[in-house]
């Protein structure tokens, strides 16, 4: 089994608005906003948001081919 094949779950997860906005090129408070109307797949972890690269890169690969 090739040791890259898989993602360590911890790697995935961006933790905080910073992090988020560093990840999808926006400012931290667009990052927010994001969080915060569901533009993003983003979840609260306590008063956290967290959003898995993974899962973004998803939803944006979803988008292209609906498109």
């Amino acid at each position: 089994m090739d040791e890259h094949a898989s993602v360590c779950p911890g790697d995935d997860i961006l933790r905080g608005a910073k992090a988020i906005a560093v990840f999808i090129g926006a400012t931290e408070r667009q990052a927010f906003y994001k969080c915060e109307r569901r533009h993003v797949p983003a979840f609260k972890e306590g008063d956290q948001w967290c959003m898995r690269k993974s899962r973004y890169l998803r939803d944006i690969e979803e988008k292209e081919d609906s498109a």
